[in-house]
């Protein structure tokens, strides 16, 4: 029995004795690799006693049992049967965006191409914006996300798929940036008016700071 990840090449050098016609008879093999593929037949080179086989397990998270079969011309035959572990490989997701931003813009993130060394496909994707804040997608591509606030935060994207939920497949560090609004101030100059030459012109001018009313 043996282990491996998904997506792998695995490989075994087979050996077998046909002691009743060790040298002159001819021999032929079939594999089924107990993951629903289709069998793997081959000839064994006369005067050999070994034959070698490979196999790329597409999907993890499975025991698969592996049945190797030897036969003569004759028709005699041997079987045997090995177990193969195969585990699951997180995928893994590329992300890109601005290191900085500032609050209230509008950031974005792109979501980027995933690679899994297994067949799976990716459902969901969830993005931890890092504050506290998350969103879920079915597709990848720019996303965007306003910060209310200043400071430094890790995006962190999390891949569901068939076999599991993948927690932080790809991570991006942000920097956010607190905005100073500038104070509104505005001013009531009054109506058009008309006077003499020579003539004192007085006028009360009024203004308004709504953010600042105690000056």
């Amino acid at each position: 029995n043996a282990s491996l990840n998904e997506g792998s090449l695995f490989t075994r050098m087979i050996t077998f004795s046909d002691g009743e016609d060790a040298n002159a008879d001819g021999w032929s093999y079939s594999v089924d690799w107990g993951d629903g593929s289709a069998v793997d037949n081959g000839a064994i080179v006369a005067g050999t006693n070994n034959f070698g086989i490979d196999h790329v397990f597409a999907d993890g998270n499975a025991n698969h049992t592996v049945s190797v079969t030897v036969i003569d011309t004759a028709g005699d035959s041997d079987t045997k049967q090995f177990v193969l572990d195969v585990s699951n490989v997180a995928p893994a997701i590329a992300l890109a965006g601005a290191p900085t931003a500032n609050t209230g813009d509008s950031y974005t993130l792109n979501l980027g191409t995933v690679v899994d060394p297994g067949n799976d496909t990716v459902t969901s994707y969830i993005v931890n914006w890092g504050d506290g804040m998350s969103d879920v997608f079915n597709t990848i591509g720019d996303v965007t996300h306003a910060y209310a606030a200043e400071g430094n935060y890790t995006i962190s994207v999390d891949l569901v798929d068939e076999d599991d939920t993948h927690l932080a497949a790809g991570t991006l560090a942000v920097k956010v940036n607190s905005v100073i609004i500038p104070d509104s101030v505005s001013v009531n100059t009054g109506t058009d008016a008309a006077i003499d030459e020579g003539s004192l012109f007085t006028r009360t001018i009024t203004f308004n700071d709504g953010e600042d009313t105690g000056g």
